[in-house]
């Protein structure tokens, strides 16, 4: 995929091969221009969407992600945060408002080995 930015991996260890995690940034840059005062980023105005993936290796199948949002504004969220991405919703922003979600996941695999990727941002800035 292009357009990730991919931060370090977290590694827990346990019997066989790590369960490691890494968590990015796809659908381009980690900056949104919104055109209207609220939405999630899987409709952003003019295409394109925003969203942390967290990136498994190793471990047992299936694995279990779990969200984590660590700061942000009051007027951004994460949504469909049980899955293996979390797309960024907003609202209520004024024009020229600037507003972030930072986020981490926290994966589970079969065995219960338990990782916590490090954080990444996406960063939101009301233009009209």
């Amino acid at each position: 995929m292009s357009g990730i930015g991919q931060a370090m991996a977290a590694v827990g260890s346990y019997t066989g091969k790590p369960l490691s995690a890494s968590v990015g940034i796809a659908g381009g840059n980690s900056s949104v221009s919104a055109t209207t005062a609220s939405g999630a980023t899987n409709a952003l105005p003019g295409g394109g969407e925003r969203y942390f993936i967290c990136f498994v290796d190793g471990g047992t199948p299936p694995y279990s992600y779990d969200w984590r949002r660590q700061n942000g504004g009051a007027k951004t969220s994460l949504k469909d945060s049980s899955k293996y991405l979390a797309y960024v919703a907003w609202s209520g922003m004024d024009i020229g408002e600037y507003s972030s979600v930072t986020a981490l996941c926290r994966v589970g695999d079969a065995a219960g080995a338990i990782v916590e990727t490090n954080v990444h941002v996406i960063g939101i800035t009301r233009v009209s």
